[in-house]
């Protein structure tokens, strides 16, 4: 039979005169309705199970400076008993700086670096932070990043083969490991050949009539701008100057690059260097050559040209004896020919 106790109006308090006995009550249920405050340091609860009607637990409450405090040491979290084995516990920490992708800023606890926030962890109670953690998926509005400290890295766990993972990769979007990459590099590099080999607005391109049907060449193209073609029956330059060796090819110019050395035209064996069009002299001293007459050659004889004089030609010689002259004009050698 349900028994029912009323109290008058004002606080009421039960208390024992011995602060080491206690009060107990002994029921399969106890119901409290209202709140129920608990001043104690340690709160108990040896229930197998219990269920929570809030979806919000706070912990640490009460602080009141900004962040955790250095008493708590920068950190609040709930711990898990292992029994003989070193506890674990899912920890907020304010000393964990980490960079914050919305910002591109380093955040870390209000009480350290900040303003930011910190980071959760979980740990063991002998100070090893590396436990695992198991998820199907981290979605995040903004870029994830992973930072590895120390010397580490971002790696599959070594209980995966690194084979095993690649016979995995089938999506688009899957991130390779890199053993995956150094095969996909080396089935392409070795034994392959590039067809073109580009950077920016400058490349070589290669193009093979057996491979695609087009005439063979080879194009030479520098800041967007086709300077160079090379086909089976030519080869064309297209700029302003082209050095070869210690020739220079300069527009319409040919031109040695060491000054005082002879410029020659060689046809070996019985050929002839032969020019079949006009052939201009350009009359002396030149901007390169002041010397009206040039110096004899031992090796043969050098023409040159300059004002004409009793010659009539303009035309000049300077033999290996160094006896020099002007050619005769037709006119000028029968006019000779009839005073003399």
């Amino acid at each position: 039979m349900a028994k029912t106790v009323y109290l008058e109006k004002g606080d009421y308090k039960i208390k024992v005169a011995d602060a080491s006995n206690k009060i107990e009550l002994d029921a399969t249920e106890t119901l409290v309705k209202g709140n129920l405050t608990i001043e104690g340091t340690t709160t108990t609860v040896e229930s197998t199970v219990t269920t929570i009607t809030d979806n919000i637990i706070t912990l640490n409450s009460g602080e009141t400076s900004p962040g955790i405090n250095a008493v708590k040491n920068y950190q609040a979290g709930i711990e898990i008993d292992r029994g003989t084995l070193n506890d674990v516990a899912i920890i907020y920490d304010e000393s964990i700086a980490w960079n914050n992708p919305s910002t591109q800023t380093v955040s870390q606890g209000p009480n350290l670096q900040g303003p930011g926030y910190g980071s959760y962890k979980i740990s063991s109670s002998d100070g090893n932070d590396i436990l695992a953690l198991r998820v199907a998926n981290i979605n995040n509005n903004n870029a994830i990043y992973f930072e590895p400290g120390g010397t580490g890295t971002l790696r599959l766990g070594a209980s995966i083969a690194p084979a095993n993972y690649i016979s995995r990769m089938s999506d688009d979007n899957d991130i390779p490991n890199k053993k995956y990459v150094d095969d996909e590099i080396n089935a392409v590099v070795i034994g392959a050949a590039f067809p073109r080999i580009v950077q920016g607005d400058t490349e070589v391109k290669i193009t093979d009539n057996s491979t695609s049907g087009q005439t063979s060449k080879i194009e030479v193209t520098i800041d967007g701008t086709l300077l160079g073609l090379w086909e089976p029956n030519r080869f064309e330059l297209y700029q302003q100057t082209t050095d070869i060796g210690s020739i220079r090819i300069e527009g319409d110019t040919i031109s040695s690059l060491n000054s005082n050395q002879d410029l020659e035209l060689v046809a070996p064996g019985t050929g002839s260097v032969r020019a079949n069009d006009s052939f201009v002299i350009g009359n002396r001293p030149s901007v390169q050559d002041s010397a009206i007459d040039p110096l004899y050659d031992a090796n043969g004889v050098k023409l040159y040209a300059k004002t004409p004089s009793g010659g009539d030609t303009g035309l000049y010689f300077v033999n290996t004896n160094d006896i020099r002259g002007e050619v005769i004009s037709k006119n000028r050698a029968l006019l000779f020919g009839l005073i003399f």
